[in-house]
């Protein structure tokens, strides 16, 4: 295939199974929907999302009870849409390069966390589109953000071999597990406060 043909680049199945996001290369959010059993052909295509500059990276859906699905863009920007209005609701700006991943607190539908390619997390009030917080993660770029399952801690990892663990409610990073020479993970610090990872040692 060309270099200009559009991929997709990400995929989300809503808690409930009612609907399929797909993101693609363009920019553009596709959102289809099962109107029977979760197991039949998802054909219906319900929404077709358009605003992002950049491919979309990375999609999550706010909650089971909720038609509200973010995206995560090479344009710097997460976008909350409403597959029911088929509006995009909040546009989050803050980020400085590309957003790679992004993830709702589903106990908290409201807290979503999103990690960049400029090092950061950042936590926002997705009905509002403040930004909440910026936690100065890691040292290269954010490869991944996920809540527990009670939303009471938030890991996040990176090209710097580690994966932190924090409150997601008050930010304090908890664990810093860094993975070293492709061994198992070992917990490298606890109880820490958050600050800017270290700089990588000189070569």
């Amino acid at each position: 295939s060309s270099s200009s043909s559009v991929h997709v680049s990400a995929l989300a199945f809503h808690p409930s199974s009612k609907y399929l996001a797909v993101g693609l290369t363009s920019g553009v959010v596709l959102v289809y929907s099962s109107s029977s059993s979760p197991s039949s052909s998802f054909s219906s295509l319900t929404s077709s999302f358009s605003g992002h500059l950049g491919g979309i990276n990375d999609l999550a859906w706010a909650s089971a009870s909720s038609s509200c699905v973010a995206s995560a863009s090479d344009d710097t920007t997460i976008r909350v849409w409403c597959v029911e209005t088929s509006k995009c609701i909040q546009i989050l700006r803050g980020h400085t390069h590309f957003v790679f991943t992004v993830a709702y607190n589903l106990p908290r539908g409201h807290v979503l966390a999103s990690g960049s390619f400029d090092e950061t997390v950042r936590l926002w009030d997705a009905r509002t589109g403040d930004e909440v917080r910026v936690l100065p993660a890691h040292s290269d770029p954010v490869t991944a953000v996920s809540f527990s399952d009670d939303g009471a801690l938030l890991a996040t990892s990176s090209r710097d071999g580690c994966v932190r663990l924090w409150n997601a409610e008050s930010g304090r990073c908890l664990y810093t597990l860094l993975h070293e020479d492709n061994n198992t993970l070992t917990t490298a610090a606890a109880g820490a406060a958050p600050a800017p990872a270290p700089a990588p040692a000189p070569a």
